[in-house]
């Protein structure tokens, strides 16, 4: 990702890394959804069901949409983007970023440690509960 510079060029490069992880992020999803009907059981060794496959893909559809919304530094951080680029949707933008806001907090630690680290998803989880 390039440094940020607050010109509309900046803005529209990062407008297109959020289009390409955004069909990323649709592509997963349809994976997930199949493997979790079980409309899709991809033929291993191991004698796992769809939703075993499915429990793997949600790690990281739920880690690549915490990447399309993040906020710190050097992030994507989508929301800047839009108010950039559309400011007529501003309140529509900002609607949309108040109901991801309060979630934020599980969200990134579950993307650093699950999404992108060695943590075990269903461990994270257990452990936020305790």
């Amino acid at each position: 990702m390039k440094p940020e510079n607050g010109t509309r060029k900046a803005a529209l490069h990062r407008y297109f890394v959020y289009r390409l992880e955004l069909i990323e992020l649709f592509h997963f999803n349809l994976l997930w959804s199949a493997l979790n009907d079980e409309k899709f059981v991809p033929e291993n060794v191991m004698g796992h069901d769809g939703r075993d496959f499915a429990l793997s893909v949600r790690t990281v559809a739920l880690s690549w949409f915490c990447t399309i919304v993040d906020r710190t530094s050097g992030g994507l951080n989508v929301f800047k983007v839009w108010r950039e680029l559309f400011p007529k949707q501003r309140n529509e933008i900002e609607h949309v970023r108040k109901e991801i806001e309060p979630h934020w907090e599980a969200l990134r630690p579950f993307r650093n440690k699950c999404g992108f680290h060695a943590a075990i998803p269903r461990d994270f989880f257990w452990q936020s509960r305790k």
